[in-house]
């Protein structure tokens, strides 16, 4: 890994290596307190560098009333599943990483050379069944799921958290790597710095006039703009469109509009710049297929069926038809 500052004339390669550093296994705590605002507190003082050492129930004393504190409500998915191959028992181990349609997910398999395509898995004695559909980058698999019932009841039934590789067994309470406030299920890993919150540290906080911003809870919709610039009005003129063009617009659009070059474009063929959205309003419908995995597919048909929502890629399409704007600018923005 290289980094680079031209500007400066710094030049700094990086190994791997550069980053390793020794963690002595006995100070990596295997279960959680008990208690848990009584875990350690780590503070950094930013003006004079200095560290000093607290219990976490402490952290009040660092916060002030008008202070807003940003905590992750997301829910871990219980995404660690334990099975076999079918027909020959082998142990196998699969980490669930993206739903994807009909049932099927990106996962990492373990072990993966085992796992070929039409490989058939058992989970919970037949409660859950898997079969390899294809293999992607990475050497991920699409495994594709068959259950009676519903599918993340079964999860919680089954699935182990997926706890990180220097925690050498499972929790005896899979809640106890939730956090208290945990509500959206959907993250892959528990937001450590949470975990150390109580109901009774929060009222605490709230109680000094400290706000506090559910993350996942207070998302209310999601914005995407893109800028593209404007054919010239002054030089522009209709062309027929190239069979590459076709392809990106479809067969019906045989002409377009460019501009050909003027003063008043500076020979660009482009003048001023109009704006491309995608808006999508975070409604309860909406929230429950976040929370159930629904595939980034099924969120967009949602949005275009009940919010005439239209993506960036079918806004800028709408302009070149248009004569607003190019197949290449359509191709910059709405495909970076």
């Amino acid at each position: 890994m290289e980094w680079i500052n031209k500007k400066e004339g710094i030049h700094i390669r990086m190994k791997r290596q550069d980053f390793y550093y020794e963690l002595p296994e006995e100070l990596i705590a295997q279960d959680p307190l008990a208690d848990r605002e009584s875990s350690r507190l780590l503070v950094l003082n930013r003006e004079s560098g200095v560290i000093s050492h607290h219990v976490f129930r402490e952290i009040t004393e660092y916060l002030h009333e008008g202070d807003c504190l940003v905590i992750n409500d997301t829910k871990v998915l219980p995404a660690r599943l334990i099975g076999s191959r079918e027909g020959t028992n082998g142990k196998v181990e699969i980490l669930l990483l993206k739903r994807k349609e009909n049932n099927i997910w990106e996962t990492l398999v373990k072990p993966g050379r085992k796992a070929k395509v039409g490989t058939k898995l058992v989970f919970g004695e037949g409660l859950l069944i898997g079969q390899v559909v294809d293999i992607v980058e990475e050497g991920n698999r699409l495994i594709q799921f068959t259950y009676e019932g519903i599918f993340e009841e079964i999860l919680d039934r089954l699935g182990q958290m997926p706890l990180p590789p220097y925690i050498t067994h499972q929790l005896a309470d899979k809640n106890r790597y939730q956090t208290v406030y945990a509500a959206h299920t959907g993250s892959a890993a528990a937001p450590t710095a949470g975990l150390h919150f109580t109901p009774e540290l929060l009222k605490k906080i709230e109680d000094m006039g400290v706000e506090t911003y559910l993350a996942a809870s207070s998302l209310v919709g999601i914005v995407a703009q893109r800028l593209m610039r404007k054919v010239c009005t002054n030089c522009s003129q209709e062309v027929d469109t190239t069979s590459e063009e076709r392809k990106l617009l479809g067969e019906d659009v045989k002409r377009i509009r460019r501009g050909m070059g003027c003063a008043q474009c500076n020979n660009t063929g482009y003048r001023g710049r109009t704006a491309i959205h995608e808006i999508l309003i975070i409604d309860a419908a909406l929230r429950r297929m976040i929370s159930g995995h629904a595939t980034v597919e099924e969120i967009i048909n949602y949005g275009r069926e009940h919010q005439d929502m239209r993506t960036l890629r079918e806004s800028g399409l709408k302009l070149v038809k248009e004569g607003i704007t190019t197949p290449e600018e359509l191709m910059k923005i709405a495909y970076e």
